[in-house]
């Protein structure tokens, strides 16, 4: 089965990704990386498709390519999206599961980083402290638009402002029992929609 992790920039997709995957002995992929891959920076591939439902569009057609390439034990991690329609192809593929990482604003402004236009991650000069009451209302708003956009992804797990080795093992025992056609007990520091149980039955 093939795990996709979403969630908004910052959430922990690819510490998470990469540690559950090294926890399974699953190959990772992330989406990011795929996109240098193909267009060279992040910031060139927005510029080739400027409009936000376009760039959607296109994330979905590449983790949909990259889906069919990776091995049947695979986590991967998507790029944030803005928009439902375009995961309509994915969110049907029946060797997929796709789960939501949610955390407080708060503690993904922790996690926050930035990149210049090359990728290269830039110092801390202050400014994330300096402005973080604008941050953190960014980030509630893009967290808000994106939980709009990924309304129809049944599993949620909510990291809950804890180490990413804390959060990544409780997730890899979900993804051991999806695998195992079980049901599962969700730990407590995680919660699930009522598609929890439809998606088991789904795998069954």
């Amino acid at each position: 089965m093939k795990y996709i992790l979403f969630g908004v920039s910052c959430v922990g997709k690819t510490t998470l990704g990469k540690l559950i995957a090294e926890t399974l002995g699953y190959e990772f992929s992330d989406m990011d990386e795929r996109i240098r891959e193909i267009y060279g920076r992040s910031i060139d591939f927005q510029n080739q498709f400027p409009f936000v439902y376009e760039r959607d569009k296109r994330k979905a057609g590449i983790m949909s390519s990259l889906l069919d390439s990776v091995s049947d034990n695979c986590i991967l991690s998507y790029m944030p999206c803005w928009y439902a329609r375009p995961l309509n192809g994915i969110l049907n593929r029946r060797d997929t599961v796709c789960i939501r990482l949610v955390d407080s604003p708060d503690n993904i402004f922790d996690r926050l980083i930035y990149t210049d236009d090359n990728d290269q991650l830039l110092p801390d000069d202050g400014y994330k402290e300096k402005h973080a009451s604008r941050i953190i209302r960014d980030i509630k708003g893009d967290c808000k638009a994106m939980n709009k956009a990924m309304i129809n992804i049944p599993l949620i797990f909510d990291i809950n402002g804890r180490s990413a080795e804390e959060a990544a093992a409780d997730l890899a025992g979900i993804i051991k029992a999806i695998n195992k056609r079980e049901s599962a007990t969700v730990p407590a520091s995680s919660r699930c929609e009522p598609g929890w149980s439809r998606l088991v039955e789904k795998l069954s």
